[in-house]
């Protein structure tokens, strides 16, 4: 069935991007969750929780494991909100500012290791495929599909059967 195998390479191709991902940030400390909340605030400037949580699509406490390593390794600091007292700002601190171009380069090259091989052409084919499978996730109901609403028409070509599952690639 094609749906397993996509599913297995995306899992496969997922855990390979943070492993390596996870094998570059070691020397800073910090894991692939929380450069992806540096580069956040990177983006955005100084974020509540709140507003993380939100961006990241991730659980509160996700959020919170992160946030509370990366204040213990030095990289942000959380100040009370000044609109709101109950809430904090999350805002980098010099150390955090000063990995901003190591943290970029590291995500470039895990982008180029992940497209070698691949012309411009087949990344926005790959883009468009993965873009209508998020619309298709977002706020999907799953559980209430039926299952005749639920089959994928795949494409009876060559290419659909030439698929492998992801074994020593």
């Amino acid at each position: 069935m094609p749906e397993e195998t996509l599913f297995a390479f995306m899992h496969s191709v997922m855990k390979k991007m943070r492993k390596m991902a996870d094998g570059e940030l070691y020397p800073l400390g910090i894991s692939h969750a929380e450069m992806r909340i540096l580069m956040l605030i990177y983006y955005y400037g100084d974020s509540s929780q709140e507003e993380m949580v939100a961006r990241l699509g991730v659980d509160r406490s996700n959020v919170g494991r992160s946030l509370k390593k990366l204040e213990k390794t030095g990289y942000i600091v959380r100040k009370k909100d000044d609109q709101d007292g109950r809430a904090f700002r999350i805002l980098l601190t010099e150390k955090g500012r000063s990995v901003r171009d190591r943290l970029l380069e590291i995500r470039r090259k895990i982008q180029k290791t992940f497209s070698m091989g691949m012309t411009r052409h087949d990344l926005s084919h790959l883009v468009k495929i993965l873009e209508k499978a998020d619309r298709n996730l977002n706020g999907a109901d799953y559980l209430h599909v039926k299952d005749s609403e639920n089959k994928a028409s795949w494409p009876d070509d060559d290419r659909v059967r030439e698929v492998k599952e992801p074994t020593g690639f």
